[in-house]
């Protein structure tokens, strides 16, 4: 058994079914800017650009 010197305080989010729709709406701005400010020959513009192995 594992013990935790200091837990977490657990409380109830304000935003309540909203949580949701904020999180995918964040993964997404995420996935836009990536794309929007990639710079051509680095690593996430050729991952990006680059077909899947195989």
């Amino acid at each position: 058994m594992r013990y935790c010197l200091r837990p977490p305080q657990v409380a109830l989010s304000m935003l309540g079914e909203a949580a949701v729709a904020t999180g995918a709406l964040r993964v997404a701005l995420d996935h836009v800017e990536e794309q929007l400010f990639a710079v051509e020959g680095t690593a996430t513009a050729r991952r990006s650009a680059s077909p899947p192995p195989g």
